[in-house]
């Protein structure tokens, strides 16, 4: 018996947001190290959150949120070509806002403020919530870019 397409999408939903969690887990510990957080956490003097009840949502999900970042991005005039890897981290605030990116494991620094510039205009989020209130949510993101 074949699974239905319901399953399969709650089957998928269940992995990214394991992805997503292990991700701000696991990217913690490295974004203390380097200054991206503050203790404790916090976005005009309110508290900023990594796990909540129901995360920030992105119009067509993250998959086309990657879609826009990297259709907004202009192409380097270096020839050959060039792939970066990179994990970024920003707030989500409470009216759905990009705040506060910061790179936790940025490229060699090319072409990192085209792409912060980029992800920090990307404003269509709707915010987390935490028992039904709205709340400034933290997001870490990795990424990899191919220029051609």
């Amino acid at each position: 018996m074949g699974a239905t397409r319901f399953q399969l999408s709650v089957i998928c939903s269940v992995i990214l947001v394991c992805l997503f969690y292990t991700s701000v887990s696991n990217g913690q510990s490295i974004a203390n190290k380097n200054k991206c957080f503050t203790k404790p956490d916090t976005l005009d003097g309110n508290e900023v959150f990594s796990t909540v009840n129901r995360q920030p949502e992105y119009p067509g999900g993250l998959q086309q949120f990657y879609k826009d970042v990297l259709k907004s991005l202009k192409h380097p005039n270096e020839r050959g070509k060039l792939s970066e890897k990179l994990t970024f981290t920003f707030i989500i605030d409470k009216e759905g806002h990009v705040r506060k990116f910061c790179f936790i494991d940025p490229s060699d620094g090319r072409h990192d403020d085209q792409i912060e510039s980029v992800v920090s205009t990307i404003d269509k989020w709707s915010p987390g919530e935490l028992y039904n209130r709205k709340v400034n949510t933290r997001m870490l993101l990795p990424m990899t870019v191919e220029w051609q």
